[in-house]
């Protein structure tokens, strides 16, 4: 399975075998064009193995490509995508590139003037979070420069809604979902890169009505398939203004596209890089497409519950497979992906890098990475500056809280001084009345104990004469006379007359 071509020479060392972590339905369809499971460590014809991040989205960067699960054909975050998906250095390189035209105005700083009227809705969105998270509405760009101000600032962007929108048929938001595959590789003349958008896109209609003057996520947010069961989608088959709209939006990403395959070094040299985008589009009631944002890691897998968005999204893969994989399988060349690329009935090619331009754009990327370097070097120290103003604002304001907390403790420690001197003052009058009250007490209770001891020795007396008298009685009793002693002088007594 290979040819004569020197960069194919990696075909022929390869067995028909894939690896794959990707949640989608990729390994089925894999497994349908008679590709196997590849063992660790062994390469792979294809590769759709990413690295798993740890940690919040928004401090992941771009991971080492796993070397245990290497592919000819490989599904990897080639460079661009990291500049397309954060929505700052979006920015940056869309100014650079004269296409800022072809998204709404996108502010990168609070600090920067706005002269709109209020009655606006702005979007506060992360720089490199995706899939809505992260989002927030406001009406007006003061309410939104508040919330601003209060999060880290240099993570964020604001993005101005699109006047005049082209609402659905029941008068909802529409956020066009357009798939672009990125390729980068060699052919026989050397190195190319290309960009493909898929003609067949969806149109995702928000959960709640329009409203311009209230700012709820359901109006202007919420587009998730699969977070929001109240987001309905119809293929663009089925839209009336596809074909209207289509033109358009292949001027649109050829503007957006062309500067980043300029800018994106190379770095394999064998065999062939690609990576899938999902690009988030608008429509004005113009027909004018409004580019809002590019989603590195777009959700192809199958959806519960919606059997016809899980069928589209398995259709994008399948369509992403027969640029791709299938011609190699059939010829043993990698060149005739490009040939199938440019041919290809369900992409449209938006911008494409030959080697016949290798020397002349190498010069020139290496000029615009250096200018794009030190833009990004300027723009982060504004952002340090920016930080350091606002921290010594911080600080300025804490240390104004801490005078003034300083202040009131020292008047309430006054207070509180005052009052205690009060509270000692009372207490010292209480335990002088108490301490006289205690004397008196002392002086009474001595005066009973005195009259006690009279008492008590008046008792005594009176108990020692109370013993006298009865000894005396006793004695009495003793010598009292008898009834018969004094019968018989009672005898003797003359009787009178």
């Amino acid at each position: 399975m290979s040819c004569s071509h020197e960069g194919c020479s990696a075909l022929a060392q390869v067995r028909r075998t894939f690896h794959s972590n990707a949640p989608w339905s990729l390994p089925a369809l894999l497994s349908q064009r008679g590709l196997a499971f590849a063992q660790r460590g062994e390469r792979a014809l294809l590769a759709a193995w990413r690295p798993r991040a740890s940690g919040p989205p928004e401090t992941r960067r771009a991971l080492e490509v796993d070397e245990e699960h290497r592919g000819v054909i490989e599904l990897q975050r080639l460079r661009a995508c990291g500049e397309l998906g954060d929505k700052q250095r979006l920015a940056l390189y869309l100014a650079k590139a004269d296409a800022a035209e072809w998204a709404p105005r996108t502010l990168l700083s609070p600090g920067a003037e706005v002269n709109e009227p209020e009655q606006k809705l702005w979007f506060l969105k992360h720089a490199r979070r995706e899939r809505n998270e992260g989002v927030s509405v406001f009406l007006g760009f003061s309410a939104c420069r508040a919330a601003w101000l209060s999060l880290h600032a240099e993570d964020y962007v604001a993005q101005q809604e699109v006047a005049d929108l082209l609402l659905d048929d029941q008068g909802r938001k529409m956020t066009l979902r357009v798939y672009v595959l990125l390729l980068s590789g060699r052919d026989s003349s050397g190195s190319r890169r290309a960009a493909l958008a898929r003609r067949e896109f969806v149109c995702r209609s928000h959960p709640a009505a329009y409203d311009a003057n209230d700012p709820d996520m359901r109006r202007h947010v919420n587009s998730t398939l699969d977070s929001d069961k109240l987001v309905s989608c119809v293929a663009s088959s089925g839209w009336r203004h596809a074909n209207s709209v289509w033109p358009q939006m292949l001027e649109m990403f050829e503007a957006c596209l062309g500067p980043f395959l300029s800018a994106d070094a190379l770095s394999r040299d064998e065999g062939l890089g690609f990576e899938v985008l999902g690009a988030d589009v608008v429509v004005d009631r113009n027909l004018r497409p409004w580019l809002l944002e590019f989603n590195q890691g777009p959700a192809l897998m199958a959806i519960k519950g919606k059997p016809e968005a899980s069928a589209a999204r398995k259709a994008v893969l399948e369509d992403v497979l027969k640029v791709v994989l299938d011609p190699v399988l059939q010829t043993g060349c990698l060149d005739e992906v490009w040939s199938t690329a440019s041919l290809s009935d369900a992409w449209d090619v938006v911008a494409q890098l030959g080697s016949e331009k290798a020397d002349f754009v190498g010069r020139g990327a290496d000029i615009d990475l250096f200018r794009y370097e030190l833009e990004r070097m300027d723009a982060s120290v504004q952002g340090t500056q920016r930080t350091v103003d606002r921290v010594v604002g911080e600080l300025g304001r804490v240390q104004d809280v801490g005078d003034s907390l300083r202040a009131d403790t020292e008047k309430r420690l006054c207070q509180q001084n005052k009052m205690l001197n009060v509270f000692k003052t009372d207490l010292e009058v209480k335990l002088v009345s108490l301490e006289n009250r205690y004397n008196k007490l002392s002086d009474d209770v001595w005066g009973e104990e005195t009259g006690l001891a009279k008492v008590m020795h008046d008792l005594s007396r009176t108990n020692e004469v109370v013993t006298s008298m009865s000894t005396e009685f006793s004695s009495m009793k003793h010598d009292k006379a008898r009834e018969s002693l004094l019968v018989k002088p009672r005898r003797r007594a003359p009787v009178e007359s």
